[in-house]
């Protein structure tokens, strides 16, 4: 984590998918731009590298960015839950079940040395 711009900094953030029972566990990151959020693969400039594989991991990449001091970045997990009762409509169609995925997101704030520090989730009334 290297300071790059005046009021921007590097930070290096990884992504992997591996193999859990009932399907695969996936992290990856996005970083939000106004009211969207980017997938951090697609910000202006970043650099990836294919990281080696471990026994059960997908694919791993190391991806580093230049982002402003403030930055929010979102870690997106994703992980499989136990398969749901087929509905009406998945039966017409031929399925028995669906798998369903479990998706949470974790909010970070970028500070001037480069590290994420959690944002604490926004309640809403």
């Amino acid at each position: 984590m290297t300071t790059r711009l005046q009021g921007e900094v590097e930070i290096e953030l990884r992504e992997y998918e591996r193999v859990v029972s009932r399907g695969t566990h996936r992290e990856t990151w996005r970083v939000q731009v106004e009211d969207e959020a980017l997938s951090a693969c697609a910000w202006p400039g970043a650099r990836m590298e294919s990281l080696d594989r471990q026994r059960g991991v997908v694919w791993e990449r190391s991806i580093t960015l230049s982002l402003p001091v403030g930055s929010i970045v979102e870690l997106v997990i994703r992980t499989p839950m136990t398969q749901q009762r087929a509905s009406a409509l998945d039966h017409l169609m031929g399925r028995t079940s669906r798998e369903v995925e479990h998706q949470r997101c974790r909010q970070f704030r970028v500070t001037a040395s480069g590290k994420l520090v959690a944002v604490a989730p926004q309640t809403r009334r």
